[in-house]
């Protein structure tokens, strides 16, 4: 009992803050790279290597890899907003109106797309979408460990890379941004499923880097043990980062 209190805290920490850096960050196709991030991961391989050892995690890792194609495959399919994100270049008004008018990608009548921090928008998430969030993640965690448990570490695997920050993000952006627009005398509703369009592509972008991330920890955590996560991590970030400016250029 105390061992899955413990992944629900550290999952529920983990999922919250990488909610709350993408919520603070601009622009949304950037910020939804964070909705992919190795957060179930991160809260499952320590103890997982505490309890179960280092071949263990690497043949959960290995599955890792695979699941985050599912979740490339789940960020991009289905609604019509979504698909027309991820197969146009975005030539109309779309980003500048969800992202503030920041950039575009590759517009030549554009200005560069430029990343910032932005602190004040955290205060737009109230404290029951952050208690949300924190439940979602620490719920996620302890079904990915019960999982690995019941079925073994090749299903178990498949689960860590569960979008447990993608689902409520998409949500409450689509909420937070059909509120605003609503109050200006916009459409809202179409406004803020065009902004959780941009969620999506963003965390199909992160997904490569979700893959990148389950590569290394495969490949290393058998001789660096929990230092593994620190290169896994790096490589999560460079890879993301790379998806992210890859579609900029093409």
């Amino acid at each position: 009992m105390l061992d899955y209190l413990l992944r629900f805290l550290v999952g529920g920490i983990a999922v919250s803050a990488f909610a709350a850096l993408g919520d603070a960050i601009r622009p949304k196709t950037f910020a939804g790279l964070f909705g992919a991030a190795p957060s179930i991961a991160l809260a499952t391989v320590l103890i997982a290597l505490s309890r179960q050892g280092a071949d263990f995690v690497a043949i959960e890792a290995r599955s890792m890899i695979l699941g985050a194609g599912r979740l490339l495959l789940d960020s991009v399919r289905s609604p019509p907003e979504i698909r027309n994100v991820v197969s146009s270049r975005d030539h109309g008004g779309f980003s500048r109106l969800v992202c503030g008018g920041v950039g575009n990608y590759g517009h030549p009548d554009w200005p560069p797309m430029i990343v910032r921090l932005k602190l004040s928008a955290l205060r737009g998430t109230s404290w029951r979408e952050y208690l949300l969030r924190f439940a979602l993640g620490g719920a996620a965690t302890v079904v990915a460990g019960l999982i690995a448990a019941g079925f073994g570490p090749v299903v178990g695997g498949l689960f860590l890379s569960f979008p447990a920050i993608f689902p409520a993000s998409a949500t409450l952006v689509e909420k937070h941004v059909r509120e605003r627009k609503e109050k200006a005398g916009l459409a809202g509703s179409r406004r803020g499923k065009e902004a959780a369009a941009l969620d999506a592509v963003g965390a199909a972008l992160g997904s490569f880097g979700l893959a990148a991330f389950a590569a290394v920890v495969w490949l290393t955590i058998g001789r660096f043990a929990a230092w593994a996560l620190v290169p896994a991590t790096a490589a999560w970030v460079v890879v993301a980062v790379a998806a992210w400016r890859l579609r900029r250029a093409l």
